[in-house]
């Protein structure tokens, strides 16, 4: 990876005879959430699956009488993975889809589980607890309001970059900024920010008062293994500060200039209730790339008499930046996106070409999924565009519609030869396009489909800086209606 992502490693395997008790694993687990700065709750969720899986497999007919399993837990600093494999009877594809483990995974017990058949080894669980949540990042979270109570100190605040000892003050600026109403819950635990900064997965800059407050944060994060470019966010301004530049003199202060100029690039997801985070991301050379359309909850409210929507969930705009490319690619979209990719790829001095070809897929989709209930969102990551893809994503689309969920997105590498089939054939559940993501992975591009629950976004209320944005918009929103209208026979 590049340079700043070194992940601090923590593993534990066990191999559980039939003379273990599923308490005392699920207790294992539970204590390794707690030690990577999980949550008492998320903890003890993680802990009643992992004991739920081992009682389940114990139901099941074993050879020879060999009742051991192995359990192996890895946390590499915000992915705390849990791989149980039990060599009982093997699991039949129905089982599998049926399995109870799926409604808890619905209920947040975990981010992502897949269970499969997997020989020789036996059968297998993964499961997934993230500490960041991917869709807690965006930038935007300062106003244009003034706020001068504090206009005489200004001059008197520190920018320096962020220590674990700020943890509990950045904390404190997130609830003046917010309350108890930001979605990422996550970020009011301390240990958690300490873990993101020690793992190297955050690289943040803060703006201390002259009291020693944190009133302005910022952040790079690298959600995952193998991503290239960083997210830009969790822009956060204490409401008595705003209106001084803050947001600038962070990015400006020398230790954060220099630590983003080691990188090949950034992308940050823009708030659209106003534009100023937008018009920080074009000057520092940011593009457009696509709208989220209602990505994030109206229920979000600033201090201050600032509100994230007024009318339903909230729209982000994902902007890119890169510094150095990887090179030419070619890519697989349909026809209807190859104009755009080409207008978007001049804005970003790189070269694409994008290849219609409806190439079918062979073999089974390797994806993960996950639902986050505090943004009230669900995420297909898909690893391997599989002749399967519609099924296996309208499977889990029945757990979306038990969660009551308003988002889903789905990302797939767009230089796969079947995305162009991928795109069209998931436009039958409801998908449209929602994102280009050029070089965010060492595996190259991404593209990103969303589908959204009629009435949730706020439409009315996005606002774009220029017009390079509102024709994007413009784009998402007919995307939207056209593949709706299609579902409908209209």
């Amino acid at each position: 990876m590049e340079a700043g992502t070194e992940f601090v490693r923590r593993r534990v395997h066990l191999e559980v005879d039939g003379l273990v008790t599923g308490a005392i694993v699920g207790q294992a687990a539970r204590e390794m959430a707690l030690d990577a700065g999980f949550g008492t709750e998320r903890a003890g969720r993680l802990g009643v699956i992992v004991e739920e899986l081992l009682r389940e497999s114990r139901t099941r007919e074993a050879v020879d009488g060999d009742e051991s399993c192995d359990l192996e837990l890895t946390f590499d600093g915000n992915v705390l993975r849990c791989v149980l494999i039990d060599r009982r009877l093997p699991l039949t594809h129905a089982e599998i889809d049926q399995a109870p483990i799926h409604r808890l995974a619905a209920l947040r017990f975990a981010d992502r589980c897949e269970i499969s058949f997997a020989p020789p080894a036996g059968n297998r669980v993964v499961l997934e607890l993230r500490l960041e949540s991917h869709a807690g990042l965006f930038l935007g979270l300062d106003a244009d309001e003034e706020h001068d109570d504090h206009g005489d100190a200004i001059d008197d605040l520190v920018v320096r970059t962020m220590l674990p000892e700020d943890a509990e003050l950045l904390v404190r600026c997130l609830y003046r900024c917010y309350g108890y109403t930001y979605p990422d819950t996550d970020l009011y635990l301390e240990s958690h920010i300490v873990n993101l900064l020690e793992s190297g997965l955050m690289h943040s800059t803060v703006a201390l008062s002259p009291e020693g407050e944190v009133v302005g944060h910022q952040a790079l994060v690298f959600e995952e293994d193998g991503q290239r470019i960083p997210e830009a966010g969790k822009l956060i301004v204490d409401p008595r500060f705003r209106s001084h530049h803050i947001p600038a003199r962070m990015s400006r202060h020398p230790d954060s200039a220099a630590f983003a100029k080691t990188l090949p690039g950034y992308f940050g997801r823009c708030v659209t209730n106003h534009t100023l985070s937008q018009a920080i991301t074009l000057k520092g050379g940011g593009v457009e790339t696509g709208l989220m359309l209602g990505v994030a909850p109206a229920e979000t409210t600033m201090t201050g008499g600032l509100a994230a929507s007024e009318g339903g969930r909230m729209s982000l705009m994902p902007m890119v930046r890169l510094r150095s490319s990887q090179g030419p690619a070619r890519l697989s979209l349909p026809a209807h996106l190859a104009d755009l990719i080409d207008a978007l790829a001049g804005r970003l001095d790189i070269e694409r070409t994008v290849d219609s070809s409806m190439v079918e897929p062979t073999g089974a989709t390797e994806q993960s999924f996950a639902i986050d209930h505090g943004f009230g969102i669900a995420a297909f990551s898909v690893r391997r565009i599989g002749a399967d893809l519609v099924a296996a994503a309208g499977a889990r689309l029945a757990e979306v519609a038990q969660a009551r969920i308003d988002y889903v997105e789905l990302e797939l590498d767009a230089e796969d030869p079947s995305a162009a089939w991928a795109v069209d054939a998931l436009e039958r559940l409801g998908f449209f396009f929602a994102a280009w993501l050029p070089e965010i992975t060492v595996r190259g591009d991404r593209i990103v489909l969303q589908r959204v629950t009629e009435g949730s976004p706020d439409i009315s209320g996005i606002r774009c800086l220029r017009p390079e944005g509102e024709a994007i918009r413009d784009l998402v929103i007919n995307e939207w209606r056209r593949v709706n209208d299609a579902l409908l026979g209209l």
